[in-house]
């Protein structure tokens, strides 16, 4: 396997994390952020909350996997919604282990 191989396959093994969102009664789901991804975000705007809100309509997703946000709803996500819970939600986004960590953090778990 040549490393482009092996770097796919390490990301699509990222394992897809539940954010428990209580507040809206609903759980969102999201894993690793390819560059791609990235460079969304970055387009996004020049302001910190623009990139908040960007991150969160480009990766939560539904327990199907479908996006629960369009770019549309940038609008009344960064007015219309409480920043606390956008924040927590992007937060856990942004702490999305590696698999690489994952397997330390799961065989200190073990022993």
């Amino acid at each position: 396997m040549n490393i482009l191989e092996t770097a796919k396959k390490q990301f699509s093994n990222i394992a897809r994390i539940k954010i428990d969102v209580p507040e809206w009664e609903t759980e969102i789901y999201c894993r690793g952020i390819s560059i791609e991804e990235m460079s969304a975000v970055q387009n996004s705007g020049e302001a910190y909350y623009d990139r908040v809100i960007a991150t969160v309509i480009v990766k939560a997703e539904d327990a199907e996997g479908k996006k629960i946000f369009k770019k549309a709803d940038a609008y009344d996500l960064k007015n219309k919604v409480d920043a606390k819970i956008i924040s927590r939600i992007y937060e856990e986004i942004s702490n999305i282990p590696s698999i690489n960590r994952q397997k330390k953090e799961s065989k200190k778990t073990k022993t």
